[in-house]
């Protein structure tokens, strides 16, 4: 946090001081490098980071509306409101017992979702003129403009988009564009099959599982990309196991299999991947959430005994 402090300082001398064009845009690519969240990433105090996150993101917008066209920028910011969202407001509408708070909560996460997808599709409309419009019309055709350096943009603004639906899937006007939405992350998938060794293979765990067949949907494919994204992290993924377990598991009422993904993702360590730590620790507490509470999610089979089976049966009459 240190170092966004300083900077934030910086900012604020140049504005002070007229805001020197090439120096304003030396602080924005230093924030939007790609290396520049490891500081956040790496931590192991969650409460810590969701308190302090919301002044770097109103930073990262300050900057924006100085320096409107940096592409980065607004990329950073996309990844930043898409991993607040997720991270402090989906996952905790998903675990509080509170229906008032589960649905304030609901709301907000959509909400930073959206401003995220909005950050993110207009940093593709800055690398290509009347992107979303164009997306909205036809996205083969439109994908077929974008190249691997797009590649960020498309997955942030596509897990956002994906984000928002999911906590708000009652409103149709937001599920007609999920095609639009999945489109970025397929062509994600076709540019890089092995993004994040294994990341995009987590997202289509969930698209295929949870989609219905209709739009998509196939338990196979959720198969194949669960085993692919469980070799690809070398059995490092706890959100492999996650999405499987509540894309497949739970839908199917499999407890047996529920209990046993569930168990290997809680032997998984959360710092065997240092510079994720504070993503795994939510993981971990998300498993820890669903072991605990695994009667909410697979229905306790209810065992008859023989006496009760014959005091319920009807009395024949001859």
């Amino acid at each position: 946090m240190l170092r966004i402090f300083l900077t934030l300082i910086l900012v604020s001398l140049l504005f002070l001081n007229g805001c020197a064009k090439r120096m304003l845009n030396n602080v924005s690519d230093t924030l939007s490098g790609g290396g520049n969240a490891s500081f956040i990433m790496n931590d192991d105090d969650p409460e810590f980071v969701a308190a302090a996150l919301p002044m770097a993101l109103k930073m990262y917008e300050g900057l924006i509306e100085a320096n409107p066209k940096h592409v980065g920028l607004r990329g950073a910011a996309a990844m930043g409101f898409t991993s607040y969202a997720f991270a402090f407001l989906h996952y905790n509408a998903d675990t509080t017992d509170d229906p008032v708070m589960r649905r304030h909560l609901f709301v907000r996460a959509r909400n930073m979702y959206l401003r995220a997808r909005d950050y993110g599709l207009s940093a593709l409309e800055l690398r290509h003129p009347n992107f979303r419009t164009e997306l909205a019309k036809d996205p083969q055709t439109t994908l077929a403009k974008v190249g691997i350096r797009d590649i960020d943009l498309l997955y942030w603004t596509g897990m956002a988009w994906m984000g928002a639906f999911t906590c708000d899937r009652s409103n149709m006007r937001l599920a007609l564009t999920v095609p639009q939405a999945a489109a970025l992350l397929f062509k994600v998938a076709e540019l890089n099959p092995d993004y994040g060794n294994g990341t995009i293979d987590e997202f289509l765990i969930t698209f295929f599982g949870s989609m219905p067949k209709s739009m998509g949907g196939d338990p196979e494919k959720a198969l194949y990309h669960f085993e692919r994204a469980v070799k690809l992290s070398e059995n490092q993924s706890i959100s492999a196991y996650l999405n499987y377990v509540m894309a497949i598991s739970v839908p199917n009422q499999n407890g047996a299999e529920f209990d046993s993904l569930l168990n290997i993702a809680f032997q998984i360590r959360v710092d065997a991947v240092p510079e994720m730590r504070l993503l795994r620790i939510l993981q971990n507490r998300r498993v820890r959430h669903l072991r605990e509470n695994r009667d909410l999610f697979i229905r306790p089979v209810v065992v008859v005994s023989q006496k009760e089976e014959e005091i319920s049966s009807p009395i024949s009459e001859d």
